[in-house]
C-alpha cells in the first residue's frame, strides 16, 4: 500500500515535467494556461498526497518493524521503536534516522545477508529529488525569462527522473522485505 500511494504521489512531479513542454508559450495562448494549470496543479497535487503517502509509508515501515522484531528477536535495531514515525518528523535526524530503519528492517527481515545499496539508492535519491525540485524554483526567480523558464524546466525533467528512481527502488525495497517476512 504504502508504495501505491508513492506512485500516485508521483503524478505531482509528472504533472511539473509536462508543464515545461509548454514553456516559451505566450501565457494568454492555450497552451500557455494548460502549463500553467499543470505547473499549479502539480504543485498543489504535491502538497495534498505527499504527506498521505509519507503516513502510508511511515505505516509500512512499523507494520514491518514489529514483523521484523517477531520474526528475528535477536537482531539489534539501531533506534527504538518510537523512531519509526520521530524519525521522519524530527528536524535534522530526518535526514538519516528513515534509511537507518529501513535497511535494519531490510536486514532483520531477510534469512540472506541483504545488502543496504538498494536503500541508499532510494535514499539518496529521494533526498536529490527534494534539493532538486528547490533549487529549481530559486533558480527561476534568479534568472531572467526565457532562460529562468529554461532551467526550471531541466530541473524539473531532473526532479521527475530522481522521484520515479526513488519510487521504483521503495517498492523493490518493500516487496523485499514483504516476501522475506511472509516466507518464514
Amino acid at each position: 500500500m504504502a508504495s501505491i500511494a508513492v506512485f500516485i504521489a508521483l503524478i505531482g512531479p509528472v504533472c511539473l515535467a509536462l508543464a515545461t513542454l509548454t514553456f516559451g508559450a505566450s501565457r494568454n495562448s492555450t497552451e500557455g494556461q494548460v502549463g500553467r494549470a499543470l505547473l499549479g496543479g502539480g504543485v498543489v497535487y504535491m502538497m495534498l498526497t505527499w504527506p498521505i503517502a509519507g503516513i502510508m509509508v511511515m505505516l509500512w515501515l512499523r507494520r514491518a518493524r514489529s514483523n521484523a522484531e517477531a520474526l528475528n528477536p535477536d537482531f539489534r535495531h539501531r533506534f527504538a521503536r518510537g523512531w519509526v514515525i520521530a524519525g521522519w518528523i524530527v528536524p535534522i535526524a530526518n535526514l538519516f534516522v528513515p534509511p537507518l530503519m529501513v535497511a535494519d528492517v531490510l536486514r532483520a527481515s531477510s534469512a540472506v545477508g541483504t545488502g543496504s545499496r538498494v536503500v541508499v539508492a532510494w535514499w539518496t535519491t529521494w533526498l536529490t529529488a527534494h534539493l532538486t525540485l528547490v533549487i529549481g524554483f530559486v533558480a527561476v526567480n534568479n534568472v531572467e525569462y526565457p532562460r529562468g523558464a529554461s532551467t526550471l524546466g531541466h530541473f524539473l525533467l531532473l526532479t521527475l527522473a530522481l522521484f520515479a528512481v526513488a519510487a521504483v527502488t521503495l517498492r523493490s525495497i518493500t516487496m523485499t522485505v514483504a516476501r522475506s517476512q511472509d516466507g518464514r
